[in-house]
């Protein structure tokens, strides 16, 4: 008889905080990621640390956002949750990997045009369900994984997708939500983002102490203008991107694991950093490239 199936995640799950930047509450889980919209345009950051379940770190150099570009489209996808199943004999038989396979069903669409992005995310989050449904359904794993139970969303998440970028010219974001009822697999869900929202995942305990507290064991990380919600004038492209660097770089010091262990001790690693942009397009902030691509 096969065992539970064993499985490797970005993160575990948070609960609700608010965004220095916006002030705004978001869905956090304890892999670090951080986006923000801005007037000159998006700022995606993430750490670069995947790990077993039992806690054993695979890498820290784990490329978690991507570029996507297609007519009209101009994006960068950022992943979240149970990302990668192994076979239930065999931990280290990679069985479904949602990194892959959303590469393959982002490449597939590149030539596509979708009406919006909600348009683009029914494509792109119904083909990666087919596929996830039938690694199942020819018994390579036994078991959706549950990353997250939320009162107010039906049935069990198994990974998300963030989106954010330009379709057409206009800013979007959405958050594609992988999900199982009794392990039944659903449809996936598709919603829409607030541009005006800030959303962080992440250490719950680290971000009340560092943006909402004068704690001094992190205050080299803490940023003065973020604390007064940028009372000085509207956050730019580089308000965003110190201010994701300064958390998850907060995550990932020992004095985290004091505070917060169970999150925090999976959040580390090398940050990588990308900004969209209707004029530059996708690009890696610089000395913030990510180090391993595959993963």
């Amino acid at each position: 008889m096969k065992g539970h199936v064993k499985t490797m995640g970005y993160n575990e799950c948070g609960v609700f905080f608010r965004s220095p930047i916006c002030g705004v509450g978001c869905t956090p889980m304890s892999t670090a990621i951080v986006r923000e919209y801005t007037a000159e345009g998006f700022v995606i950051a993430a750490d670069g640390r995947k790990s077993k379940p039992d806690g054993t770190v695979v890498s820290d150099t784990v490329q978690k956002i991507f570029p996507h570009v297609g007519p009209g489209r101009v994006l960068a996808y950022s992943l979240a949750g149970t990302v990668m199943f192994t076979a239930d004999h065999d931990e280290n038989d990679i069985v479904f990997d949602f990194v892959a396979q959303t590469a393959e069903v982002a490449k597939s669409l590149s030539a596509i045009r979708s009406k919006n992005l909600v348009g683009f995310g029914k494509r792109l989050g119904d083909a990666i369900n087919r596929r996830l449904a039938d690694a199942k359904g020819r018994n390579l794993f036994s078991q959706y994984t549950t990353c997250e139970n939320s009162p107010i969303e039906r049935g069990y998440t198994i990974a998300r997708i963030f989106v954010d970028g330009y379709c057409d010219g206009i800013p979007s974001r959405i958050n594609i939500r992988f999900f199982h009822e009794n392990q039944i697999l659903r449809t996936p869900d598709v919603l829409t983002s607030d541009l005006n929202q800030g959303w962080m995942y992440g250490s719950k305990d680290i971000a009340d102490l560092l943006f909402a507290t004068d704690d001094q064991r992190l205050a080299a990380y803490r940023i003065p203008k973020a604390r007064t919600n940028f009372s000085t004038g509207p956050p730019t492209l580089r308000d965003a991107i110190e201010y994701a660097k300064s958390y998850i770089r907060a995550c990932s010091d020992p004095v985290a694991l004091q505070i917060d262990p169970k999150s925090c001790s999976a959040i580390g690693g090398h940050i990588h950093i990308a900004s969209v942009t209707t004029d530059g397009g996708f690009q890696w902030w610089p000395d913030y490239e990510p180090r391993d691509p595959a993963g």
